[in-house]
């Protein structure tokens, strides 16, 4: 009985390190990295595009205000000083003065907003090269997965098929427990007495427990639910 088992549970350890090495492939691994940064990319193109339309906005904005200081500052500068009196010229250059240094601050607040708009073009132009890149990592990566699932996957299917032949062989009881113990991720799950020890932890078993190993084909570690056999 527990050779069937022990035949069965070789067989397994080889299925399940393959099935590790499946699921941990590092091509696969790769390639979806490579696909959420396309989506990352994807989502801060959509938000550059939507902080530029803003920009533009904003930056006609300024631009129509600074056409019409500059229409102000001109309307200004031609009246006729002849004809002014001391309280009219001075009212005169204070509002010179507002209007210049309205827009020199305007000046300085559309380098700002262009400046940005600068470093949003140079993000996205960045963030173009970075999702074509990442584009041909992820087809590459694909590539090789692929043609590594193409060897890997009819080698897992036919141990599969091999390992479900060999169920109806074994004890039902026992391999309950088996299934219940690689449900768990437990493995070895059926492990040797060692020595008055568990094989799996090494947990030293009491007296009465080892009676019971000779007495039946085999017994559950206490601290570890493997099961432990005598060889």
């Amino acid at each position: 009985m527990i050779d069937k088992i022990l035949d069965y549970q070789n067989l397994d350890g080889e299925l399940i390190k393959l099935e590790k090495e499946f699921e941990s492939n590092e091509n696969k691994k790769q390639a979806n990295l490579m696909i959420m940064f396309v989506k990352n990319a994807t989502e801060r193109t959509k938000q550059l595009n939507e902080e530029a339309e803003k920009l533009v906005k904003e930056i006609a904005k300024l631009q129509e205000v600074e056409l019409k200081g500059i229409s102000l500052v001109e309307k200004l500068s031609k009246q006729d000083i002849a004809k002014l009196d001391d309280v009219e010229l001075k009212e005169l250059e204070q509002k010179i003065t507002g209007a210049s240094k309205n827009l020199k601050e305007l000046e300085k607040r559309l380098f700002g907003e262009n400046e940005k708009v600068k470093r949003i073009l140079a993000e996205f132009e960045t963030t173009k090269k970075k999702v074509h890149i990442a584009r041909q990592k992820h087809k590459e990566h694909k590539k090789q997965y692929d043609e590594y699932v193409q060897v890997a996957k009819p080698k897992i299917e036919k141990m599969q098929k091999k390992l479900k032949a060999m169920e109806k062989d074994l004890d039902p009881e026992l391999f309950e427990k088996y299934r219940e113990l690689r449900k768990d991720g437990v493995f070895p799950m059926i492990v040797s007495l060692n020595d008055k020890a568990c094989g799996g932890c090494r947990t030293n078993l009491p007296s009465s427990t080892l009676e019971r190993i000779k007495q039946n084909s085999y017994i559950r570690c206490e601290n570890c639910r493997r099961i432990i056999y005598d060889k």
